[in-house]
């Protein structure tokens, strides 16, 4: 019995898909830029502020995003989260906090639970991808 291959799921995320991604953390920030340059991405940032991210999505115009929202005390991602859902722009949480309760404005977003596995990352990247399209 022949088992029916899956497609690759790199098939679904554009070549040069610009993801802005905000990370304060430079470790993961370094992971995602490079995982998400092997698949073909083209990376904006990584930003780890807000105050860095911001400018970037009118000037850089991010097709997806990835977005902490816990980058230190008194500061979060949800700023630029409601910058990109104002402009369309399709994005995902990546959060160490299993227990993390988004603003009601963007509860219907996906996480990406730290740590993570890479394919985890394709099939967000490529369900963000698809939805940008």
């Amino acid at each position: 019995m022949a088992v029916a291959r899956q497609p690759d799921p790199r098939a679904f995320i554009p070549p040069g898909t610009k993801v802005l991604v905000l990370e304060d953390d430079s470790m993961v920030a370094d992971l995602l830029t490079d995982m998400l340059g092997g698949f073909g991405c083209t990376i904006i940032g990584p930003c780890a502020s807000a105050d860095a991210a911001l400018p970037l999505i009118d000037c850089a115009g991010p097709a997806i995003a990835l977005l902490d929202v816990h980058l230190g005390p008194g500061r979060d991602g949800y700023a630029v989260a409601d910058v990109l859902a104002a402009r369309d722009v399709p994005f995902a949480f990546v959060t160490g906090n299993g227990g993390l309760v988004h603003h009601p404005r963007h509860a219907d977003r996906p996480v990406l639970q730290k740590p993570f596995h890479m394919t985890t990352l394709i099939h967000l990247v490529g369900a963000l991808a698809r939805a940008a399209a």
